[in-house]
């Protein structure tokens, strides 16, 4: 026999790790990243079939099973679509005129990953030769390409989520295993995941180095600006292999990267996104809160004892979330401390979505400063639900009348509204509370006792939402939000305030608004057409007012002075604490009395509203006087 043929796998494995600056041999990566070329690839079933009788050789085994295991790996990167090849040796042997007994198979396959310094799969049912070949492959890219195969779809939905994840803390696999409900079942493994987050760790790279978010065609900037783009690939990126997908991927994560400047500016400060989570009969939300890079709080008659604050979620005001430690930095005269925040987009599952959620900062377990997230209050009972993808999930976008650019969207309807227009919608089910979820792709009205709501769809809309803009209080009330005077509406966008009128409990404000300034109120955004485009339950207290909280002694009674130049109609609510309320100049003093000696209650019911209009009143739940004259202002003791 020829030993000249024998030898020519030897050589020809040797050329290819020699044009790949491997003279010492494998460096142990993965077949995929050799980024075999299309002549490589074209000549290996000549080479194998040459040089068959090298699987005999005791020296040239090695290298023939060697050059096998790269052609199978290749083969399926190449070629596999989930249909043809199969899991079997057939579509493999079948280039090659050759058919291996299954023990010769084993043999190949340990010499050649030993050759490349891989491992063999384990498998539960022992070790798994073909589909150690496959996973050395990497991912098919006709598979990728595919509409029907969730691939793709998990590197546009990383990438659109790689920052926010990042600001999380989370892990990019992790975040890939989130879409693996879409991947044929032998791709849900661990090392797939890393796989694909190997490559959208990769686009990423090249979004932050080169500014291809404006290029129409990325990957022609790129070879020209950074000739050597390619070679960092983690998958093999020809000339001709699926350029097109590339470049989308490519335009992808340059709009993420400019995703990452948005999410950092600071209007998003003190806002949040709300998610969608579970199923339609079961669902839940998860909020995005946004914090600022840097908080600076007043320490003015609250002195602390230590720099490190714990910053903690709330849900109206039960505790939602722990959420680490801070360490701040106090100024020299100690009146103020600043507190650098890391993590400045944090998510949080909700437990009642139409309470408003705040972040407080403790020190020693004190709140020493409160903020409110705007827009953090969801009324699902009376209003629509209407959410769009985003990044592979579903973000709420309104609660109000809207213009969608997304090609559909899914809403839940309360019982409270109905349309004339359901048959333009599909019906995917219903929740425990009566609403049904609809998935929506034509503009639609939702029509309810006091609301109409309109979803549009326009490829070119910007979603815009108007918000209340005011000092909120942050005592313990009823309703959970309240501001201290009116909130102003702040449009965004391409709104127009003056095309929107604001009513509270169904009058018009659009005349001496502050007419009533204290009470609650359910106030209402209406657009011209009479589109609800805001909704919400406010309550109103006074600027100026100031709780005073006086404990009982020896010779007097607690006590609970409210102080403000508006004049006030106070009353307590609290059935088991005898009350007197007096005037005074500026405000009014509540004596308070337990009527069973000894039974002090923790808190006090306030109910205030204005004295000289009096409406619906807004409840303050106060403690009841203890240990030591005790000042609160909008947030906290003082």
């Amino acid at each position: 026999m020829d030993m000249g043929m024998r030898s020519k796998s030897k050589a020809w494995v040797n050329e290819f790790l020699f044009i790949r600056g491997m003279i010492s041999g494998p460096d142990g990566s993965p077949l995929y990243l050799y980024h075999v070329t299309d002549e490589e690839f074209a000549y290996l079933p000549t080479l194998l079939r040459q040089t068959l009788p090298d699987i005999e050789s005791p020296v040239h085994s090695v290298y023939w099973s060697a050059a096998f295991c790269l052609f199978v790996a290749e083969k399926y990167r190449r070629e596999y679509d989930g249909t043809n090849l199969g899991w079997s040796w057939e579509g493999f042997e079948k280039p090659l005129s050759i058919k291996l007994p299954s023990l010769r198979h084993s043999e190949i396959v340990r010499k050649g990953l030993e050759f490349w310094r891989r491992p063999i799969r384990l498998r539960t049912n022992g070790h798994d030769y073909l589909g150690s070949l496959f996973d050395e492959g990497g991912l098919p890219w006709r598979l990728i390409q595919s509409d029907t195969h969730g691939f793709g779809r998990a590197v546009r939905g990383t990438i659109s989520n790689y920052y926010r994840v990042q600001q999380l803390g989370g892990d990019i696999a992790s975040t890939v295993s989130n879409y693996a409900q879409y991947f044929p079942q032998t791709f849900r493994t661990h090392e797939k995941y890393l796989l694909i987050a190997s490559i959208v760790e990769w686009l990423m790279g090249i979004a932050e180095a080169h500014p291809i978010a404006s290029i129409e065609d990325p990957a022609d900037y790129l070879d020209e600006h950074a000739p050597d783009w390619r070679k960092l690939s983690p998958l093999p990126v020809s000339e001709g292999n699926a350029r097109n997908l590339i470049n989308e991927w490519l335009k992808d994560a340059g709009k993420s990267r400019s995703e990452k400047k948005r999410i950092e500016a600071d209007e998003k400060n003190f806002s949040c996104d709300h998610w969608l989570k579970g199923t339609y009969e079961n669902w839940a939300l998860e909020t995005e809160v946004f914090l600022p890079s840097e908080l600076s709080i007043s320490l003015e008659g609250a002195p602390i004892q230590s720099t490190r604050v714990e910053v903690a979620f709330y849900e109206g005001d039960e505790l939602l979330r722990r959420s680490g430690i801070v360490h701040g930095k106090v100024n020299d005269d100690r009146s103020q401390i600043t507190l650098k925040i890391n993590n400045r987009a944090i998510r949080v599952g909700r437990v009642n979505p139409e309470l408003p959620l705040t972040v407080q900062l403790l020190s020693n377990g004190q709140r020493i400063d409160a903020f409110y997230f705007e827009g953090s209050e969801v009324d699902f009972a009376s209003l629509p639900l209407i959410f769009i993808e985003d990044g592979g999930q579903l973000k709420l976008a309104s609660t109000a009348s809207t213009t969608l650019a997304a090609s559909y969207a899914l809403v839940r309807v309360p019982p409270a509204l109905s349309s004339e227009d359901l048959s333009k919608s599909e019906l995917l089910g219903s929740d425990q509370l009566g609403a049904e979820w609809i998935r929506v792709s034509e503009d639609i009205t939702f029509v309810g006792a006091d609301s109409r709501v309109v979803v549009r769809f326009d490829p070119n809309a910007v979603i815009t939402k108007p918000t209340l803009a005011g000092t909120v209080s942050l005592y313990d009330t009823l309703p959970n939000l309240v501001y201290r005077g009116w909130p102003n509406l702040r449009a965004t966008g391409n709104e127009d305030n003056q095309d929107i009128s604001l009513f509270a409990n169904g009058k018009s404000l659009e005349f001496d608004y502050q007419k009533n300034e204290v009470g609650s109120f359910g106030l209402s955004a209406v657009a011209r057409g009479g589109e609800t485009v805001l909704r919400r339950k406010i309550g109103v207290i006074p600027k100026d007012l100031r709780v005073i909280s006086v404990p009982a002694s020896t010779h007097s009674s607690a006590k609970i002075i409210l102080r403000s130049g508006r004049k006030l109609a106070v009353r307590i609510l609290d059935d088991a604490i005898r009350a007197e309320t007096q005037l005074i100049d500026d405000g009014c003093e509540i004596t308070l009395e337990p009527i069973a000696r000894g039974q002090v209650p923790q808190k006090v019911s306030v109910a205030l509203s204005d004295g000289l209009n009096p409406g619906d009143p807004v409840i303050l739940r106060l403690p009841y006087p203890r240990t030591g004259a005790q000042l609160y202002d909008c947030s906290c003791p003082r």
